[in-house]
């Protein structure tokens, strides 16, 4: 066993690799003949490409396809967030939660295009309007630092951007294009950010989009126009087409698309050119940049250098000319010389004493690259294939496992393997060897390892955090990992095999497999969890102040060891709060099982306003749980923990409910019936065959969730049955909708018209001021009555997807806008409909009321009470 570490540069390099672990979906093309193809052609490539964008779906997915694929340059994209303040169209996660699904959809969409991914530290907080605002919220000079930080770590040759103006929109464009342009030049400067400890590095040309994301753009102006619309015959689509593919992974995002052939252009501006580099019109991104290594170190005059890297390059290029795909063995020979000429250069690179200390880390840097990916080529001539297959998809801290290693040398040259095993963490012990042996074609070796985890082994989570419901930045818990996607996996199976005295390395990282039915082989990474999983549910709980104020507390204690397991359970309570018990034992029997604690709490006589937390601890002998997870864990995405303390949080608030009967049409992702049910309204979910055929009348208000009209087209078809409903005396609300809203039937579907429009009207601030524009209308006095205090506390944003216009008989109820925008009224909107009321709201009290933000639940509630009822 070898315990292994490695530069930032090599963990960026691992967790890019790790984007295709997972089998549930075969993400990249790179399999078989198209793999050892685009192998062999990355060789005589030495240049960089970095795209710097806001958000997961910003960058223009047919030219990192191209780049990657096309020119077989190394290309990033720096994502700024993970798209955390979006909405969420496949399921209930928001903020870290989604995050989480943005960053494994980016992943796999690098996985289609062949393209690395880093981000920065700061946070999606929502639509911004400015630049300014989203510097504010970010810190700029540490937002400009992590763009700093991956400039110097992934040394792009190439950096491409967006304006940072109003000509992008969002006020996170903006900020991308500003830090990506301020960063282009800083990164060079040995001065700045020396607190980084990376040696500074120049990248030499900067262009601007002349479009967002992709497109014709703006020719005419344009210094380059790259049609990625080509046809690639060995890859069988174009290059726009791979990337729509890669961009269909945005799946909370609703991206998915058609993949039309033809020409489909780019155009960029040149903004900044260095070092030689060319400008006016272009061909080629790389147009006077060196892109070969003889080429970007032909100014280092050590003859054995330079010796070396002119056989690599041969080497390389005959390689790509002579590929015979029904024979890549044939291949072998070439490819091993130009691995042994890499190592030869990075021996003498390493010894050299006379160059200026960031230049030879940059040559070391750039010969590693390259030894990397002769080694991939090898790998793949060779037909070397290593499984490392873990009995159990999560461990514990001390648990003991077993690993079956498998090496089958699938192609049609003996090789000789040297040596075998796992790379493991500290404290992490293997037992077990494979034999040293001669593989001939079609041989195998194989054994069984047990496997030991640390008792103090990490577990696996994210590495960053929002600390709060407000902050613009996220808290790092693991910093050597900043900038990566997650910290890389770190349980690893190795073989080291000689050809022809040239040794070759084959690294994968461990995983479970197992067949499932219905999809057959599925994998998934080894992941380390606690002991035991302890949460607390609900997580959330509202106290209106004047009841009875008793709330029950349940704590869900799950086994995850292998065997059977006892403790207890305690309540660490406010003061002046008490518990009928004081501590609860549970006892599981086997890994897996879980037991549901419940503890009545009684808040005190004199209880105020305000929040309360509850927090549950198990303990398990002398080690102490205070914290659990959820999984998050989609066809599409890797299987992953998200941690939170095992807390129940109370809000105490003055809140008069109404007894009202609540049909509920919920939306994707829609959490809004569980925050109603907290508060003792009776809610039952409406499905289409009710909507079609049921007593509406029974309910005294029917609410549909937010853009529930895009995902049931039984509201459309019985439109007719919702609006005799409302006439009849019903209350209907309707959550804010999308551009769906304008299509589903002229004039809305409203019972009198309205449009939504292209305008996107939204108020970004979740501090705007909100005026009350009828403050009798009983949306403001029954039964809670609503000031301006109810409109503090709440979190990222007022609203979105206003309606631009109404029908005059429609009332606006409240007006708001963000600082130098325009009054907007369309946020909440009512209209009397024979003897019942409609409203939409748009207010985003889908983000409020799972936050537990008091005004929010108590104009909610107003809304839910029929009037005169």
């Amino acid at each position: 066993m070898k315990h292994r570490s490695g530069t930032p540069l090599a963990l960026a390099l691992t967790a890019a690799l790790l984007g295709t672990a997972k089998a549930d979906l075969p993400r990249s093309p790179e399999v078989g003949a198209v793999g050892i193809q685009q192998a062999v052609d990355r060789l005589p490539m030495s240049a960089r490409f970095l795209l710097v964008g806001a958000h997961p779906d910003d960058e223009p997915s047919g030219v990192m396809a191209y780049v990657t694929r096309g020119l077989h340059a190394e290309s990033a994209y720096l994502a700024l967030n993970r798209g955390e303040g979006g909405q969420n169209e496949i399921g209930t996660e928001l903020f870290d939660g989604l995050g989480i699904i943005r960053t494994d959809e980016l992943l796999g969409a690098r996985a289609v295009d062949g393209a690395k991914q880093y981000f920065s530290t700061v946070y999606d907080y929502g639509f911004s309007r400015t630049l300014n605002e989203a510097l504010s919220k970010w810190d700029e000079q540490k937002a400009l630092s992590d763009v700093v930080r991956v400039i110097r770590t992934f040394r792009p040759d190439v950096v491409v951007t967006f304006h940072a103006d109003e000509r992008v929109g969002h006020g996170h464009h903006q900020a991308a294009g500003y830090l990506a342009v301020k960063a282009f030049d800083l990164a060079g400067d040995p001065s700045a950010f020396p607190e980084l400890g990376l040696p500074a590095w120049q990248p030499q040309k900067l262009y601007l989009s002349a479009g967002v994301g992709g497109g014709t753009g703006d020719a005419q102006n344009a210094t380059l126009t790259v049609d990625v619309g080509q046809y690639d015959p060995i890859l069988g689509r174009t290059y726009q087409q791979i990337g729509l593919e890669g961009r269909s992974y945005h799946r909370s995002q609703g991206m998915g698309s058609l993949l039309p052939a033809g020409s489909f252009k780019n155009n960029f501006v040149i903004l900044k050119g260095k070092s030689g580099a060319a400008s006016g019109q272009e061909k080629s991104f790389f147009d006077g940049v060196p892109t070969t290594l003889t080429a970007r170190w032909a100014n280092v005059e050590i003859p054995a250098l330079a010796s070396a890297l002119r056989t690599a390059q041969r080497e390389a290029e005959s390689a790509v000319k002579n590929l015979d795909l029904r024979t890549p063995e044939t291949t072998v020979a070439r490819v091993r010389r130009g691995l042994d000429a890499i190592r030869r250069a990075k021996n003498v690179a390493e010894g050299v004493s006379d160059l200026a200390p960031a230049a030879k880390s940059a040559l070391v840097d750039d010969l590693a690259r390259k030894e990397e990916q002769f080694n991939e080529a090898l790998v793949r001539l060779l037909g070397l294939n290593l499984k490392a297959v873990a009995n159990d998809a999560t461990v514990t801290p001390g648990q003991a496992f077993k690993v079956r290693f498998d090496l089958y040398n699938q192609g049609k040259l003996p090789v000789e393997l040297a040596s075998a095993g796992l790379e493991l963490p500290s404290g992490w012990e293997a037992k077990g060897a494979v034999a040293a042996a001669t593989l001939a074609a079609g041989g195998a070796v194989g054994a069984s390892l047990d496997v030991t985890v640390a008792g103090n082994a990490a577990l696996t989570r994210p590495y960053w955090r929002r600390p709060d419901n407000f902050s613009g930045r996220v808290t790092v818990d693991r910093p050597e990992c900043v900038t990566l996607p997650y910290c890389p996996t770190d349980t690893f199976a190795v073989a080291r095999v000689n050809v022809s005295g040239t040794p070759v390395t084959v690294r994968v990282p461990l995983q479970n497999v197992w067949a499932d039915p219905k999809f057959g082989e599925r994998s998934r990474l080894l992941a380390v969890v606690p002991k035991l999983n302890v949460r607390v549910d609900p997580d959330l709980a509202i106290m209106p102040l004047g009841s009875d104020r008793k709330a029950t507390v349940h704590v869900r204690v799950e086994n995850n060891t292998t065997g059977a397991t006892e403790g207890n359970v305690t309540l660490k309570l406010p003061a002046g709060w008490t518990a009928t018990q004081a501590a609860q034992p549970f006892k599981l029997a086997r890994s897996g099982e879980a037991a549901l604690l419940a503890f009545d709490v009684q808040a005190p006589a004199n209880l105020t306003a305000g929040t309360y937390a509850i927090d549950a601890e198990a303990t398990l002998g002398s080690e102490k749980f205070a914290e659990g997870y959820t999984v998050i864990n989609y066809a599409h995405t890797e299987y992953r923990p998200l941690y939170a303390p095992a807390r129940a949080t109370i809000n105490a608030f003055d809140l008069k409910v109404p007894s009202v009967k609540i049909g509920y049409v919920p939306g994707t992702g829609d959490v809004v019936p569980e925050a109603l049910k907290r508060v003792g309204l009776d809610v039952t979910t409406l499905t289409p065959e009710f909507i079609a055929s049921g007593d509406l009348s029974q309910f005294g208000t029917i609410v549909i969730g937010v853009r529930a009209y895009g995902d049931r087209p039984d509201l459309a078809a019985n439109h007719a049955r919702l609006m005799n409903y409302i006439e009849r005396g019903g209350n209907m609300v309707v959550q804010y909708h999308r551009f769906e809203w304008d299509r589903i039937m002229t004039g809305g579907p409203g019972p009198f018209p309205t449009t939504l429009g292209p305008a996107n009207i939204r108020v970004t601030e979740e501090d705007a001021p909100v005026r009350i524009l009828a403050p009798e209308d009983p949306a403001f006095t029954t039964p809670n009555r609503i000031t301006q205090a109810d409109f503090e506390g709440w979190v990222q944003e007022r609203g979105l997807y206003w309606l631009t216009t109404w029908d005059p008989r429609y009332k606006a109820l409240l007006e708001s806008h963000d600082r130098g925008e325009p009054e907007a009224q369309g946020g909440l909107v009512k209209v009397k409909v024979g003897q019942g009321t409609w409203t939409y709201a748009g207010y985003a009290f889908f983000r409020e009321l799972p936050a537990g933000v008091p005004g929010a639940y108590r104009l909610f509630v107003n809304l839910l009470t029929p009037e005169g009822k």
